[in-house]
């Protein structure tokens, strides 16, 4: 929203509708915390362009002041007064400079060279992120960037653009496709075309404007078509305006209304992003995963996952239903409605279940080697790593090093939504790194994070466990559970043991 209105700051500065521009100023100030620093730099680049002429310097130079001095009111008085134990300003992700603004201001300062070389590189230490910043000056260079060289004072507009975007821990945020882009939509089209207006010669302004209008075109055309080396962000779903599936839901909408509209209008909800506006006329809404005292939470569960990505969020929300403490109200996919229980819902919830159990105990091993043998009636793959030196029971575990670090793997078939699995398996080991796993077979959809140290014994082996509720968007119908160890020292794993609730009928 304050990107949208720099157009007409501008507009309004160069028409000498003083008030108008000052409106629209505070405007751009109040929507965002971080918009005074740019307003700052667009104060110092007009004031290079109108230096001579009295009425624009001073207006310039007042844009350049209170743009400081409110950037540095709301970043010391403003946001540290409305921070609480539980809610903090989170938004400054830029670790490579330092731990505020202040910090980061002091190592540009200190160190130019360095600073410049984050411009260009690759923090994050995945190579998959390794071209994402040179893609995004490659798109607005060819849209008409190349012009801002030939009158440098431009540049200026667009200093803190790129500090914001490019020095980001996250790389999400270097690309073309996401956080931070507005801005440059907003300004690079006024800037091109203002750097061609000063150009006296007619040819030449003719051929500048056909030259960057082609390139634009090409570089819409281009990202926008079908091909293998898309940006890793690259959604088809928030982007192909060109297909049918963007102007439909790919969900039924009036159900989807008509779940959420069964939430009681008085109860506290913690909600996804694009849910949170439907149910905002109550007491309180966070959004998840902020929970706090919410009496429900209501998701989409294949979308709309930030501020986690889908593997954190999936763990998260899984824990939340595997916890006891809260019940399924509705599930209709993409949406999943939880419920808080109170003690008149869990004696209600209290009904017969149906359970299968699956068991390693390590002790027996197929013919050629390669597999438990289990009276379960399931193979455990990885079966030679068996060892004898140490064991939670019987005579064997599995033993696991850096060079095989996988044991145990189990296959279960035939999984639906709304089953829920009990997982875990004892461990001796020196650290954390050596891991339960859940996923599926069909993409990598995993709670790594979430087992927990539930018992020690006087030994040195400790029961690890997770609860896992298969939700409606679990890639296909078979689940992977499996043992890996992920760091250097030896780990020794022993009896692994699943129980499974089997999704009953009404």
């Amino acid at each position: 929203m304050a990107s949208s209105m720099v157009p007409a700051f501008l507009y309004y500065f160069e028409k000498r509708a003083f008030r108008l521009m000052a409106l629209v100023f505070l405007f751009i100030l109040i929507s965002r915390e971080d918009m005074a620093l740019w307003t700052a730099f667009i104060g110092l680049f007009l004031l290079i362009s109108h230096y001579r002429d009295r009425a624009y310097r001073i207006t310039s130079l007042s844009i350049i002041f209170f743009s400081i001095a409110y950037f540095i009111l709301v970043f010391s008085v403003i946001l540290p007064s409305l921070a609480t134990e539980v809610k903090k300003y989170s938004l400054f992700q830029y670790s490579s400079l330092g731990e505020g603004p202040a910090e980061a201001l002091k190592f540009m300062i200190l160190n130019p060279i360095q600073t410049i070389r984050l411009f260009f590189v690759n923090t994050s230490g995945n190579a998959l992120y390794d071209n994402l910043k040179w893609e995004f000056y490659y798109v607005y260079l060819i849209c008409g960037g190349y012009l801002l060289f030939f009158r440098p004072k431009y540049l200026i507009l667009f200093i803190p653009l790129l500090a914001k975007k490019m020095l980001n821990d996250e790389p999400l945020r270097w690309s073309t496709d996401t956080f931070y882009s507005a801005e440059f939509v907003a300004i690079l089209p006024i800037a091109v075309f203002l750097i061609i207006s000063e150009i006296k010669t007619k040819a030449i302004r003719t051929g500048l404007v056909i030259m960057v209008s082609v390139g634009t075109l090409f570089i819409t055309v281009y990202k926008l078509g079908d091909r293998e080396n898309r940006s890793v962000f690259w959604s088809e779903y928030k982007h192909a305006f060109y297909k049918g599936s963007f102007y439909k839901a790919d969900y039924n909408v009036k159900e989807i209304h008509r779940q959420i509209d069964q939430i009681p209008s008085g109860a506290i909800v913690s909600a996804s992003g694009t849910i949170t506006p439907h149910i905002a006329w109550r007491p309180k809404v966070y959004n998840f995963p902020k929970v706090m005292d919410a009496e429900y939470i209501a998701v989409f569960t294949d979308r709309e996952t930030y501020p986690l990505k889908q593997g954190k969020f999936d763990s998260t929300l899984n824990a939340y239903i595997t916890s006891g403490q809260w019940s399924i109200h509705a599930d209709h996919f993409p949406l999943l409605i939880l419920k808080k229980q109170n003690k008149v819902d869990s004696a209600n919830s209290s009904r017969p279940k149906k359970f299968l159990e699956y068991s390693c105990d390590a002790e027996r091993v197929s013919s050629d080697g390669d597999k438990f043998l289990s009276p379960s009636g399931i193979f455990f793959y990885n079966a030679r790593q068996q060892s004898n030196q140490f064991a939670h029971s019987g005579n064997y575990s599995i033993k696991l090093t850096s060079e095989t670090p996988y044991g145990m793997t189990a296959i279960i078939d035939h999984v639906v939504a709304g089953e829920q699995f009990d997982i875990s398996v004892w461990r001796k080991a020196k650290n954390n790194d050596a891991m339960l796993i859940v996923s599926s077979t069909q993409g990598n959809r995993y709670y790594n994070d979430e087992y927990k140290v539930e018992e020690k014994d006087d030994n040195g082996w400790e029961l690890l466990r997770k609860r896992v509720y298969i939700s409606q968007n679990w890639p296909n119908g078979e689940m992977k559970i499996y043992l890996w160890n992920t760091g250097k020292d030896t780990v020794y794993f022993d009896d692994l043991h699943i129980v499974r609730e089997i999704k009953q009928t009404r």
